[in-house]
């Protein structure tokens, strides 16, 4: 899911009424609701804990094509990958 609220519009919480709505649709759905956002990504985190996330684990992204570095950088666990630091978080039991 990504969330996208123009300019005018902002600071009257239609993001965090939007992604709970989501989450709980979800959830009703018999579905455990996830999010991931950069860790740099101050904004979304506090979005996502609005909605009722809660955090999970951190973790490293690798972005880049896979296939396109050759094997021997591929043997070299990524070697030339950039890497970014991310999040992975899950809706609280008995928030749905």
């Amino acid at each position: 899911m990504a969330v996208h609220t123009v300019a005018d519009r902002r600071r009257r919480h239609l993001a965090p009424a939007c992604v709970t709505a989501v989450r709980e649709d979800i959830a009703s759905r018999g579905h455990t609701p996830g999010w991931n956002c950069s860790v740099h990504n101050r904004a979304g985190r506090l979005l996502a804990w609005t909605a009722g996330f809660r955090l999970v684990r951190e973790y490293v992204h690798f972005a880049g094509c896979w296939r396109a570095w050759p094997t021997w950088a591929r043997t070299r666990g990524g070697w030339g990958l950039a890497r970014s630091p991310s999040c992975t978080t899950r809706a609280s039991p008995g928030t749905a």
